[in-house]
């Protein structure tokens, strides 16, 4: 009596299982939740409910449970007119009058509680996307306020998640621009989308040198600004090598002592110092200018 008092008492659906699955106690939450009658639900195993599991399956995690002693999971069940219900099941591996078994506490979501459940997962799959994309997204007010990055805007430039999210954009840009942060964000929230470039400073004072992406954002009546920032060290490190080799080899390209002229047939497109020391140009073009 004091067993089956508790029994319904209990808000969830409770079944008890042997070893095997069987059905050897329950509730009578569980049978209606499930359609069956009491005779009917007495008869039934693990296997003729659970909808996302095969047999070998949920062996498997049976055997798993028993190691751990419990576990918690999501899960469909299968009713008896065949129609499936999202639940939440906590379950225990106990010993009890010598006799092993598994006692479940299964409760079945709401359509509220799926909405909002499902919600949950969006809101993870996007973190986990943004925090996997190779540039860094900040979110903040329009007065600087940061109040989301993702983990490589924080990482790249040495803080740690709680620390950024303390700061502002004014904080992390470097001193030179802080002057045209009002025009900046003027421009934004007037809805154009700008792109730009500029220098954030690290926690330990380096540069960062970025390309930006900023736009206007609308959130549940409040105004943000959204920036995408693309960290271009590589690129002006290789325009600056670039360029380095480019004036090294013009210098040798000038030092021939011999005149050489590349020319199309119809234009000059390039010669070195001896045929505008010949004529007395300075430039290319000033003798384009004058001769061709």
């Amino acid at each position: 009596m004091k067993n089956q008092l508790l029994k319904d008492i209990i808000y969830d659906a409770l079944i008890i299982t042997d070893i095997q699955g069987n059905f050897i106690d329950f509730n009578e939450k569980a049978c209606t939740m499930l359609g069956y009658s009491k005779e009917e639900f007495s008869s039934l195993n693990v296997s003729d409910v659970e909808a996302n599991e095969n047999i070998e399956e949920i062996q498997q995690h049976m055997k798993n449970i028993i190691k751990k002693g419990t576990d918690r999971f999501d899960t469909c069940h299968k009713t008896k007119d065949g129609s499936l219900i999202d639940v939440n099941i906590g379950v225990s591996f106990v010993e009890h009058n010598g006799e092993k078994i598994f006692a479940l506490t299964i409760h079945p979501y709401s359509e509220s509680e799926l909405s909002r459940k499902k919600l949950e997962e969006e809101n993870t799959l996007k973190a986990i996307m943004l925090d996997n994309i190779a540039d860094a997204v900040f979110l903040h007010t329009p007065e600087g306020k940061i109040v989301y990055t993702n983990q490589i805007a924080w990482k790249e430039r040495g803080y740690t998640q709680e620390e950024i999210l303390k700061m502002t954009i004014q904080e992390i840009d470097a001193p030179e621009h802080i002057k045209d942060f009002d025009k900046l964000i003027e421009r934004i929230f007037n809805g154009e989308v700008v792109q730009f470039q500029r220098n954030h400073l690290k926690k330990n004072g380096d540069k960062l040198p970025l390309e930006i992406n900023s736009r206007k954002l609308q959130y549940d009546d409040s105004l943000y600004m959204l920036s995408i920032t693309r960290d271009i060290s590589e690129r002006i490190n290789h325009e600056a090598l670039e360029k380095s080799h480019y004036n090294t080899l013009q210098k040798i390209f000038d030092s021939i002592p011999s005149l050489i002229v590349y020319s199309n047939g119809t234009e000059l497109l390039k010669t070195n110092n001896q045929l505008l020391n010949l004529f007395g140009y300075k430039t290319i073009e000033e003798f384009k200018i004058e001769h061709l």
